[in-house]
């Protein structure tokens, strides 16, 4: 399964490893917790948390794009999968980010719904 980490902002200690099949969140913790989970996976790498806190994010920016994908200057991420049945995707503001982890996290799916814009 593919995977980017995420980081919440420049100067938070917070990482959220986001499914980029399922366009939605399986992780968040601080970078230590987040290493730990990565290690236990076999996905851990200080490049990918070296990219996530140079621009956000571990994805790799396109060819000829300006922006890093789930990067500082994305300001939306496309979310699916843990929204309401037949919801379809979504966009979620950038700055919703941690609100929207939580809510997944706790299981909210009306919360969640509610941080996004139609996908349009």
């Amino acid at each position: 399964m593919a995977s980017h980490l995420i980081k919440i902002s420049p100067d938070r200690d917070s990482y959220v490893i986001w499914s980029a099949t399922d366009a939605a969140p399986e992780w968040i913790g601080t970078r230590a917790e987040t290493e730990a989970e990565l290690r236990e996976r076999g996905e851990h790498s200080e490049a990918r948390f070296a990219r996530a806190n140079d621009t956000g994010s571990s994805a790799r920016r396109p060819q000829g794009s300006d922006v890093v994908p789930y990067g500082w200057d994305d300001a939306f991420i496309t979310v699916g999968e843990g929204l309401p049945p037949g919801t379809g995707l979504r966009w979620l503001p950038r700055t919703a980010l941690e609100g929207y982890v939580l809510a997944a996290v706790e299981g909210r799916e009306g919360d969640m719904l509610a941080m996004t814009l139609p996908y349009e």
